[in-house]
């Protein structure tokens, strides 16, 4: 087995036969298999799967109970779904996709697998493209910037200010025995899923665009959520992030300086519906998020030292934009 595709799904009836048949039209010459995990679906996405796909050999699903644990967060039972598939992977590859989302591209997985298989590529871990935000398909647009080229990315430079969607990644298997399960499986979303098998080894980008992300899903759990929840669901991220690899915490805060940023502006106040954010936050001991989030607890003193402290990197971040941005026109320049 070369390949394991695993395909989330949850009450997306409309789109997971279009993500599916995306799977199943790609042109390769080795053995794959699809995995399908449905996060006990109540608008009929499971029966129709298995209606559909009963006889295909290489697709398997299964059904996670939402009376197993009672947890009741979207975003978290989506981590466990994605931690769940992560254990039921057979191929030398794995990636992932959301029932959502479809590929656009048929040659994707072999272009993806031909580049890890190379000898001059052992060092990369995960191949990555390029994907379309898609609300329609008369409006789509393309999400990585244009003076990216392929090869090689050191991840510096991805974790300032790339970002590649994980259903555009096939990742090397071999990284699975490294995951801290303690600290992912309840936040294993996309970022963080890059940015764990990113401490294996090295990225490989090719500049095609392989995958439509889907925008205009009213169900999507990010599009879904309030803005203070999206911000919040960043910051945790950060800590996590910032547990995984601590040298690259600067990396992560210019990453989310736009939610730290909204955090502090809005520290005094009093949110509704985020305690689940917050235990979860204490579970992990995302101390940023929590210093934020619980502001208005916090004494005198520890108020003026955060206020301080991310009031200064506010500042630094500004600048490093000014630089990124100078030193990315000019290889703008040299592509025109």
């Amino acid at each position: 087995m070369k390949l394991s595709v695993l395909v989330t799904c949850y009450n997306q009836k409309e789109y997971i036969v279009e993500a599916i048949e995306s799977i199943l039209s790609q042109k390769v010459n080795f053995a794959y298999e699809i995995i399908i995990g449905d996060d006990e679906s109540s608008d009929g996405s499971y029966e129709l799967i298995k209606k559909k796909y009963s006889d295909y050999d290489n697709i398997k699903t299964f059904q996670l109970s939402r009376q197993d644990d009672g947890e009741r967060n979207a975003s978290i039972r989506a981590s466990k779904l994605r931690v769940r598939l992560l254990e039921s992977v057979r191929g030398e590859y794995f990636a992932y996709l959301d029932g959502d989302d479809f590929y656009c591209d048929n040659l994707k997985f072999q272009r993806q697998i031909d580049i890890l298989d190379n000898p001059s590529n052992s060092d990369c871990v995960c191949c990555a493209d390029d994907s379309y935000f898609y609300y329609d398909k008369d409006n789509i647009r393309k999400i990585a910037p244009e003076y990216l080229v392929s090869g090689k990315i050191p991840l510096k430079e991805y974790w300032y200010s790339l970002w590649f969607h994980a259903s555009n990644c096939v990742f090397r298997s071999s990284i699975i025995n490294t995951m801290p399960h303690q600290l992912l499986d309840k936040v294993f979303h996309d970022n963080i899923i890059t940015f764990w098998a990113l401490q294996s080894g090295s990225l490989y980008y090719q500049n095609v665009t392989t995958m439509c992300y889907r925008q205009a899903a009213t169900n999507s759990i990010w599009t879904v959520n309030k803005e203070i929840v999206r911000h919040i669901r960043q910051i945790i991220g950060y800590d996590v992030c910032v547990k995984l690899n601590p040298k690259f915490w600067f990396c992560m805060y210019y990453r989310n300086r736009m939610s730290f940023e909204y955090l502090c502006v809005n520290r005094n106040k009093n949110f509704e519906d985020i305690s689940s954010y917050v235990n979860l936050a204490k579970e992990l001991n995302c101390k940023d998020t929590l210093f934020l989030v619980l502001f208005r607890e916090q004494n005198l003193l520890k108020k003026v030292t955060i206020r301080i402290k991310h009031t200064l990197l506010s500042k630094i971040c500004y600048l490093k934009a000014i630089k990124i941005n100078r030193y990315n026109s000019k290889r703008i320049k040299k592509l025109l």
